[in-house]
């Protein structure tokens, strides 16, 4: 029972956070799962069900890049981030048109 007691405050101690807060999106205010913040040299870390992302204390982080595919990058240094929220913008890419020419082969059939 020691044990247990001991190994809980162990992790309570290890959860708390340098660097936390929630990313939304900015249309329906819902939270936005697994998004990518980049920070440092090769470190990433991805938001949970909640839209919540905890650095832990260890990692030094100066500046933050947040975003994912179809979401409009966001760039911000740590302490203008602590305790928030963060809304990312939905950008809609439209690509061109894409004109295919040539005849097509034929193609065999197995029976």
């Amino acid at each position: 029972m020691k044990r247990l007691i001991a190994f809980l405050l162990f992790a309570a101690s290890c959860s708390f956070a340098q660097v936390h807060f929630i990313i939304i999106n900015a249309d329906t205010k819902k939270p936005l799962v697994h998004i990518p913040e980049r920070f440092g040299e090769k470190n990433i870390v991805y938001s949970n069900a909640q839209g919540e992302i905890n650095i832990p204390e260890g990692y030094e982080v100066p500046e933050t890049t947040i975003g994912a595919l179809g979401f409009d990058f966001y760039y911000a240094k740590a302490g203008d981030i602590q305790n928030t929220t963060i809304s990312l913008i939905f950008v809609d890419y439209s690509l061109f048109d894409v004109l295919i020419r040539g005849t097509p082969e034929k193609l065999k059939t197995l029976r």
